[in-house]
């Protein structure tokens, strides 16, 4: 009887022994990070620092992946990037700040590649382009905007190279340039736009 006490007692007791909390340091001494491994690999909520011992980052793990949300941060504390993880790969929702706190683009991942329409903005918040990601890769309209709102880019993307007509703008969003992309290089005619519209051919590089 006690033979099977010790038995099931041991049994009941390896989850608790093989969950260890652990630390890592810097050559310095201070705390690089802390948080569990199970059976060696960590497991749960994990905590980063700087040497200085501000929090750089909040990871979550699974098997010693990455699973879940992730929150990272600059060294004066203010949020970085906030991402999602499954079995170690960039997936679904994720968002990038500018130093300011203001987004500097979000979006989806699928299988750690940009996927869907993903938002790109200035620091002050306006919106600098928004993309459509196939595979990874920018297809379809593109349009570029300055940080007054100003478009200064009008094009198309096939495959994630430059195609089509595109018309490039000055900061007050007058046409200065016009021209065609094939598969990322520029071809045919160019022309550059004067301010009263009239158009001149320029030599391609």
């Amino acid at each position: 009887m006690i033979k099977y006490y010790y038995i099931h007692l041991i049994i009941n007791l390896l989850p608790i022994i093989a969950i260890s909390q652990h630390r890592q340091y810097y050559p310095n001494g201070s705390l690089k990070a802390v948080g569990e491994l199970l059976m060696g690999k960590k497991e749960g909520e994990w905590h980063f620092f700087y040497p200085d011992g501000q929090l750089s980052s909040t990871e979550q793990y699974h098997n010693d992946q990455l699973n879940g949300r992730a929150h990272y941060f600059d060294s004066n504390g203010n949020k970085i990037a906030h991402e999602y993880w499954k079995d170690g790969i960039l997936s679904d929702s994720s968002y990038y700040y500018h130093a300011n706190g203001q987004v500097e683009k979000e979006g989806k991942f699928a299988e750690g590649l940009y996927s869907g329409v993903w938002e790109f903005y200035h620091e002050n918040g306006q919106l600098k382009r928004q993309v459509l990601y196939v595979n990874g890769l920018p297809e379809g309209p593109w349009t570029y905007y300055n940080d007054n709102g100003v478009v200064i880019q009008q094009g198309q993307y096939s495959k994630g190279k430059e195609s089509g007509e595109w018309k490039f703008f000055t900061d007050d969003g007058k046409l200065e340039y016009i021209g065609n992309y094939k598969d990322g290089e520029r071809v045919g005619t160019w022309y550059s736009v004067n301010k009263k519209g009239k158009k001149k051919i320029v030599k391609l590089d």
